[in-house]
């Protein structure tokens, strides 16, 4: 069963004025991509031939649509990249308070005092790219 044939898409003259501009004038790609995606829609295109047109899988074509269901020209607008969020910026401030006062001699060590202190443990490589985030340079020797 092709799910893309059961999602049915209507537009306005307005939403189609919007589409049309926005594939143009927006200045991030990808709302450009959702936009030229829903602008062939409109005009009848199989969608197997705007997914392979856009470079796009079925499965992102039928988000497209999903996306346009669900709050229209405006949803479709909003980008949301994943942004992963590190348990220790909850802490950021207390361990950097900590190792501006006491700094430690290697990343080994800091990694230590940092599980000591916050009881997360993390690697040497996660434990230096944290502590360059905020902004202690450690010495080299």
């Amino acid at each position: 069963m092709n799910w893309l044939k059961m999602i049915k898409l209507e537009f306005t003259a307005e939403q189609v004025n919007a589409i049309i501009y926005n594939a143009y004038h927006h200045p991030h790609p990808h709302v450009q991509r959702k936009m030229n995606a829903l602008s062939m829609k409109n005009s009848g295109i199989h969608n197997k031939k705007i997914c392979s047109t856009l470079g796009i899988s079925e499965n992102t074509l039928r988000a497209y649509f999903k996306q346009y269901q669900k709050g229209g020209v405006d949803e479709l607008i909003k980008i949301n990249f994943y942004k992963p969020t590190s348990p220790l910026n909850e802490h950021q401030t207390t361990l950097k308070e900590y190792f501006d006062e006491h700094p430690p001699v290697s990343v080994k060590e800091a990694a230590h005092i940092i599980e000591k202190l916050t009881g997360i443990q993390r690697g040497i490589t996660q434990t230096r790219a944290f502590m360059k985030s905020i902004g202690i340079k450690l010495l080299k020797t």
